[in-house]
């Protein structure tokens, strides 16, 4: 039908959807605004095991108390969002635009513009493979860290000219990595004019994370008021930059404009190749 043939408007009263477990659906043309909810899920639930596919539609002032603004994927569910755009969806706990816990998401030629949590104000992933394949991520901001994205032991792959610009946190402007997680951006990347209010105006790893950039990617124009302008890495995490990846005019009020690294360990140092 198209985007926005379909207007459903809550008016803050409820969520629009829940996706029983093991059940699966497909909502196309639709814009969701002003769901809300009390616990996890503004706009849709996806129960465990359940999977939805929304394409070519629109999530608009979505709430939730608890985790994922307009879409909470329970464990063992696989959401698929293409063609499609969140904007203001806000939850007071994890993922603005989506959480993912134990869970799969992928997200193609689709943007989150203006959502916010405390951790991941466009995504979070908890235990979650994640792929985030092209489309604008504006002006998402985090109370604690990740302004675009928050992962812990999950794996992220940005790719395909993806855009994260404008994000905001305590921590990890862009996307913050925690606990083992592997974070990979590549084929055409861009983060620029992200901000952390202390630490990593682009980049945080924390606890044995990775981070590789590749394939023309960019890191331009970051800012910390703290350290490390682009990344910053703590408790052996690592960054590995490789193929024609580039890191320019990101700046930090106090060390290292570019990248700077903490908490080495008998066990191995943080490291940046």
């Amino acid at each position: 039908p198209g985007k926005g043939a379909v207007i459903i408007d809550c008016q803050g009263s409820d969520r629009h959807f829940v996706v029983a477990a093991g059940a699966r659906a497909v909502m196309e043309g639709l814009v969701l605004a002003n769901g809300a909810s009390g616990a996890d899920a503004g706009c849709v639930l996806v129960e465990a095991g359940a999977s939805l596919e929304f394409r070519d539609g629109v999530l608009s002032n979505c709430r939730a108390s608890g985790s994922g603004g307009g879409i909470h994927v329970a464990e063992g569910g696989y959401l698929v969002v293409s063609d499609s755009t969140f904007e203001e969806c806000v939850a007071d706990a994890e993922g603005g635009g989506v959480c993912a816990f134990r869970s799969s998401l992928l997200l193609e030629r689709s943007g989150m513009r203006s959502c916010g949590a405390d951790l991941g104000g466009a995504v979070y992933g908890d235990n979650s493979k994640i792929v985030v394949a092209g489309g604008t991520y504006e002006a998402n901001t985090a109370g604690a860290s990740g302004g675009m994205a928050y992962v812990v032991q999950s794996h992220l792959t940005v790719t395909a000219g993806t855009c994260i610009f404008g994000g905001e946190a305590a921590r990890g402007g862009a996307v913050y990595a925690k606990d083992h997680s592997v974070v990979h951006m590549r084929g055409g990347v861009t983060m620029r004019d992200n901000h952390a209010r202390y630490h990593g105006g682009a980049l945080y790893g924390h606890t044995s994370s990775e981070m590789m950039l590749s394939e023309n990617t960019r890191v331009q124009n970051n800012s910390a008021d703290g350290d490390s302008g682009a990344a910053h890495l703590w408790s052996q995490s690592s960054l590995h930059a490789f193929d024609n990846v580039t890191f320019e005019d990101n700046t930090a009020a106090d060390d290292a404009g570019a990248i700077s690294s903490q908490g080495a360990s008998e066990d191995g140092p943080t490291g940046v190749i």
